[in-house]
C-alpha cells in the first residue's frame, strides 16, 4: 500500500469513527472538477481533471472530494457540510491534517466557498454590494483554512493556500 492509499484509508477509518459510516471511500477515477472564486473583480476559475477520491456519509451530513496531484500531494477538492456552525467542517479538517502528518501528504486548497449568497449571478451583472459579500465570504474560508496552518502560495491569489507537512512530523 503506497503513502495516498494509507492517508486515505486512514481518513475513512477516523471519519467513520469520528461521524458515522462513510457510504462511499472511491476507487480513484478520471474526473473533471471546476471551483471559482471572485476576486478583484473577476471569476477566477480552477478546473482539476485528476483522479479523485470521494468520501460521502451514510446519512449525508457532509461530502468531501480530494484530487490527486502527486505521489506525496492531494487537492483538497471540498469540505461541504450541510448543517454549519456544529463544528463539523473543523472536525473533518482535523481528521485530514492528522493523516497528512502522519504520512508526510501535503495538501492544495483552492479556498472557495460553496454557499455564496450571489454565486450564481452572471459576472457582468455583478454590482458592487454582490462583490463585497463575495469577498467577504472568501476572506472568512481564508482565515479559516490559515486558522489550521495552510498558507497562500501566491500573494495576488491568497485563496490558492497550501498545508504542508515539516519533516519533524512526517513518519
Amino acid at each position: 500500500m503506497n503513502k495516498l492509499e494509507k492517508f486515505f484509508k486512514e481518513i475513512n477509518t477516523d471519519l467513520e469513527q469520528e461521524l458515522g459510516k462513510v457510504d462511499y471511500f472511491g476507487t480513484p477515477s478520471a474526473a473533471e472538477e471546476a471551483s471559482w472564486v471572485i476576486w478583484d473583480r473577476k471569476r477566477i476559475k480552477e478546473v482539476i481533471n485528476t483522479q479523485m477520491w470521494v468520501f460521502t456519509p451514510e446519512k449525508k451530513d457532509y461530502r468531501l472530494m480530494f484530487s490527486i496531484l502527486g505521489e506525496d500531494t492531494v487537492g483538497l477538492q471540498y469540505i461541504e457540510v450541510f448543517k454549519e456552525g456544529k463544528g463539523m467542517g473543523t472536525t473533518i479538517l482535523n481528521i485530514i491534517l492528522d493523516a497528512a502528518d502522519k504520512y508526510g501528504v501535503t495538501i492544495d486548497v483552492f479556498a472557495s466557498p460553496f454557499k455564496c449568497k450571489y454565486g450564481n449571478v452572471p459576472v457582468n451583472l455583478i454590482q458592487r454590494f454582490m462583490y463585497k459579500s463575495m469577498m467577504k465570504d472568501t476572506l472568512r474560508l481564508i482565515n479559516w483554512y490559515r486558522d489550521f496552518d495552510f498558507v497562500s502560495t501566491n500573494k495576488k491569489e491568497p485563496f490558492r493556500m497550501q498545508y504542508k507537512v515539516t519533516k519533524e512530523l512526517a513518519a
